[in-house]
């Protein structure tokens, strides 16, 4: 999650909390400020177009046994390509 999609959650949950709190809140504005932080929330936490595209790329390119990449992994796009999150594994020392 971005600062700016904090930021964005924020408010949302901001504007429910008023809704809700505020003196004289209606059911109706209660109802619209949830569904806001809902629909904030789901835009936030969904994934980057492509990011599945590139996740099988880094799949096929780096896993086994020592290096998993989980099936919706965290991505961050860059100037010229894609960070892709990953597991690796670390034995422990003897």
């Amino acid at each position: 999650m971005t600062p700016h999609d904090l930021g964005k959650l924020t408010e949302a949950v901001d504007a429910t909390s008023s809704a809700l709190y505020d003196d004289g809140y209606t059911n109706d504005a209660v109802v619209g400020a949830a569904s806001d932080l809902v629909a904030t929330f789901s835009a936030i936490t969904q994934p980057p177009n492509g990011s599945a595209a590139m996740a099988d790329t880094a799949r096929a390119m780096y896993a086994n046994d020592d290096l998993e990449i989980d099936a919706n992994p965290a991505t961050s796009a860059g100037d010229d390509g894609t960070w892709v999150a990953a597991w690796v594994w670390v034995p422990d020392s003897n």
